[in-house]
Parts: C-alpha cells; sequence; structure tokens
C-alpha cells in the first residue's frame, strides 16, 4: 500500500481530499480550504496551501504567512500586510517573533509555535490581540506546523471586522 496524502482544511479541520502518493515519504497531511470556510469566495481553488501562487494566496479573505521552523517570514499575503498595515517586502526574510510582531512574544502565540515544532507538528487554533501603535487588533490565529518543521502556516482572521460584516471571511467556521 503506497502512502497516503491527506488534505485537511486548514480553518476547519475537515478533510478535503485522500490520494495515495507514490512520492511521498510517509503518510502526509497538508493543508487547504474547504469550500465552505471559503464561504463567498468559490472561485478559489481547493488545493495544498503550499502550492498557490502568488495571486491565489494574495486573493485569500484571511491573512496568510509562512514560516520556517526559525520563524522567518518565507511568504505574507496582501490581506495580512492590509491589516497589519506593514508591506509585504519589509516582511520577507525577517524574523516574525523578533522583527515582524514583537508582541507575539507571548506565552499564548509563540510559546504555542514552539510547542507545535518540538512535538513535531500539529495546530492550535485561538484568539489574539495585536497590539499595534495605532490600535489594538483582535483575531483568530491557526498555526500549522508541519511534521518537517519548516513549511509552517499562521493563518489571521480579523474578528473585529467580521464582527461588523465587513469581511469575507464571515463564512469561516471555528475549528472544533
Amino acid at each position: 500500500m503506497s502512502p497516503e496524502t491527506v488534505v485537511e482544511c486548514a480553518w476547519c479541520g475537515e478533510v478535503i481530499e485522500r490520494a495515495d502518493d507514490p512520492n511521498a515519504p510517509a503518510d502526509r497531511v497538508s493543508h487547504g480550504v474547504c469550500l465552505d470556510c471559503l464561504g463567498g469566495l468559490l472561485d478559489m481553488p481547493v488545493t495544498d496551501m503550499h502550492a498557490l501562487d502568488s495571486e491565489d494566496v494574495n486573493r485569500l479573505p484571511f491573512g496568510l504567512m509562512e514560516l520556517t521552523r526559525m520563524g522567518v517570514v518565507r511568504r505574507y499575503n496582501v490581506t495580512e500586510a492590509e491589516m497589519a498595515g506593514l508591506a509585504v517586502d519589509s516582511v520577507l526574510g525577517k524574523d516574525f517573533f523578533r522583527e515582524v510582531a514583537p508582541c507575539t512574544q507571548a506565552t499564548e502565540f509563540e510559546d504555542r509555535w514552539r510547542e507545535l515544532l518540538a512535538s513535531g507538528g500539529g495546530d492550535a487554533d485561538f484568539e489574539f490581540v495585536f497590539r499595534f501603535q495605532r490600535g489594538h487588533r483582535l483575531v483568530r490565529i491557526r498555526m500549522i506546523v508541519e511534521d518537517d518543521g519548516d513549511r509552517n502556516l499562521i493563518l489571521v482572521q480579523d474578528l473585529e471586522v467580521a464582527s461588523r460584516g465587513e469581511s469575507a471571511t464571515d463564512g469561516l467556521r471555528s475549528a472544533s
């Protein structure tokens, strides 16, 4: 029996797809976004989040950051840049926890990240307050740490905007 790749929704954890993958080193879980969580963006491809090109990543209705094991920002979408008030180019290649968002050096954020890395991967879903000089931002965070630890995602939903009905993220469900 060849190894299986399972694609789970990055938000709700629902299995989107299962496929035998003879090229996979072992059974692996990858992440995409299910149609329920995409809400009104039905033309968005349901696929491996890492396989999305820059255009598709920038069309996501939530912030997306891809970090290395060391916390260096590898990808940073336009949605997150707009929510955070940072230019994409100013963030790429920087240490997320030290240079981009030092407010995340908190037990409820960076420590969860480190625990997921130490445990060999997994995910965490929680609310967090980003404290910017221009004001605070209540968000929902979904951390997805891959078992190899070098292609990790942090997804960010702005809860304050979503609660006012001003965001395409209204269709996102809470992870159970």
